[in-house]
């Protein structure tokens, strides 16, 4: 009988010491279980997991008052509205399409005393839908020169190709390759929404340009009502040397032409002051035979 009190106070104060210690009767320790209630085993963790998380947190936060009821059902809301703007500023945005112009404008006539420009356009999307070009015009208004105002039309585009000469030289040839086809501009959603095009306008009437400066427009129209366009504005100073040079830049009559009179744009570097802060000039620089 003595041996049995004597167990029994044993596992009392085993028990005692266990639970000072932290110890569980049933193996293992108290901490360790409550810290696995804290932190539960890995495992895979859902979309469910990660919202029953949130409702929980969000209702200790009610029960201690730091949390007002109202934003719990504006969450859904807010969620909402952010997937659908993105959606639709990522996907679903209709094109709105931009347009510039490279360094450099080549002018000369054709055998009618007809004006060609040819410039190298860079259209490019701002939004996530192709959007498609379906025509190029242009006008050169006369500052102040003297001369009327001269409108431009899209006839063709221009390719450019080098080959090697007997001395090893690099020699350059530009010609046309054909009549114009509506231009697409991809979307962002295609990962690149830009695209580059050598264009020449030809004026729909014969006439001459001289010494001064001149307004040059180009429009492009897209095939979208609700943004049916953009347009590029820039000023074009032909000197009087180059003026006279220009009347010789003429084509054959088998339509061939020899030189081209070549305008690049001036920036800050050149020392150049726009009347315009936002004014795009462009000044006649040299003859070029390509």
């Amino acid at each position: 009988m003595d041996h049995v009190v004597a167990r029994e106070r044993k596992q009392d104060s085993t028990g005692v010491q266990d639970g000072v210690r932290g110890r569980d009767p049933r193996g293992g320790s108290a901490g360790r279980s409550a810290a696995a209630g804290r932190h539960p085993s890995p495992r895979r963790v859902t979309g469910r997991t990660l919202a029953d998380g949130a409702l929980v947190r969000n209702r200790h936060a009610l029960e201690s008052g730091i949390l007002d009821a109202a934003p719990l059902w504006c969450n859904g809301r807010v969620c909402m509205l952010i997937a659908l703007f993105t959606f639709s500023y990522s996907v679903a945005s209709k094109s709105r399409i931009r347009m510039g112009i490279g360094a450099e404008i080549a002018i000369h006539y054709d055998n009618s005393g007809v004006l060609i420009v040819k410039a190298d356009f860079v259209f490019w999307n701002e939004r996530a839908q192709p959007g498609a070009i379906i025509e190029i015009s242009g006008t050169i208004c006369p500052g102040e020169s003297n001369g009327a105002e001269l409108a431009l039309y899209w006839r063709t585009f221009e390719k450019t190709d080098v080959s090697r000469g007997d001395n090893g030289k690099s020699i350059w040839w530009s010609h046309s390759v054909g009549p114009v086809y509506p231009l697409i501009v991809p979307g962002r959603a295609a990962g690149t929404s830009s695209t580059v095009q050598s264009i020449r306008l030809y004026a729909r009437q014969p006439g001459a340009l001289g010494t001064g400066q001149y307004r040059v427009i180009f429009r492009a129209t897209t095939d979208d009502p609700k943004n049916p366009g953009c347009s590029y504005c820039l000023d074009l100073s032909i000197s009087e040397k180059h003026a006279k040079q220009l009347a010789d830049c003429q084509e054959d009559k088998d339509a061939v032409w020899h030189q081209r009179l070549i305008s690049r744009k001036l920036s800050s570097a050149n020392g150049a002051e726009a009347a315009e802060p936002a004014a795009i000039r462009f000044e006649s620089q040299e003859l070029r035979g390509y």
